[in-house]
């Protein structure tokens, strides 16, 4: 959780989709109440093969870290937030609002605040929004720290928080419209050479899954359809500061 403080100054059931900075088609800036909407759709599994970097653990061991930002900063924040409240349209074009509308601020971090488990900067799990976004929401860290000291080398993330935006509108084919992505309880991961043998492959895919599930994923990608990336997400672990997702049982 964080506290901001505001100081003077001028002045971040599912498949593959590459993710790119190609806009798919402007939609209507509006703003609606939320709904459940449609059963969680297939979600896309990147294809960029960014190079992990090992880091250091950072940030506090306070559950409440107060963070001086930028007038600059609380209005990108703001403008995040809102982007959970448009109207988006689907393939079809078919409008349909977010299930998760209202984050609150405290569900995000930027560089300061955020703090490194151990093997993953903040560049690596934020979205990939070509405006490079200062603010991140990523409550899985802790998750994927445990999944690489276990496997014992690095791992490479190919997409961690995406910004609703860029989830919608930058990926082709788009993202899912309730991708766990948005929410910050899932990654893409780049397939490893789990058994040794030199080649990335179905097993190596299926040793993950399973490992990511034995960690407490709620759903994890098809290895036999993608052995190059992995996808976990745990959906029930975000904070429930959402009274909606309260009600649904989709936090704790």
């Amino acid at each position: 959780m964080i506290l901001l403080a505001a100081c003077g100054g001028n002045g971040n059931d599912e498949y593959p989709t590459e993710e790119t900075t190609e806009p798919i088609e402007p939609i209507t800036d509006q703003t609606t109440e939320s709904s459940p909407g449609n059963a969680e759709p297939i979600e896309p599994i990147t294809d960029q093969t960014t190079e992990s970097s090992p880091g250091d653990t950072g940030g506090s061991d306070s559950d409440t870290v107060v963070i001086e930002t930028t007038p600059e900063l609380l209005q990108e924040l703001g403008d995040l937030i809102q982007e959970y409240k448009e109207v988006y349209q689907d393939t079809n074009g078919q409008s349909f609002t977010l299930f998760f509308s209202n984050p609150a601020k405290g569900d995000f971090d930027n560089q300061a605040s955020y703090q490194n488990p151990g093997n993953f900067t903040f560049n690596e799990i934020k979205s990939k929004d070509p405006r490079e976004l200062s603010w991140a929401m990523f409550f899985v860290t802790d998750q994927i720290q445990s999944l690489r000291d276990e496997w014992s080398q690095p791992v490479i993330i190919n997409s961690g928080y995406r910004n609703p935006k860029h989830n919608l509108l930058n990926l082709s084919p788009p993202g899912a419209s309730n991708s766990q992505h948005m929410y910050g309880t899932a990654v893409d991961m780049k397939t490893i050479d789990m058994d040794g043998d030199g080649d990335i492959d179905t097993n190596d895919a299926r040793q993950m899954t399973l490992d990511a599930t034995d960690k407490g994923a709620a759903f994890v990608s098809t290895p036999d359809s993608y052995p190059t990336h992995v996808h976990a997400d745990w959906r029930t672990v975000r904070p429930c500061s959402n009274t909606f997702l309260a009600v649904a049982g989709e936090c704790n």
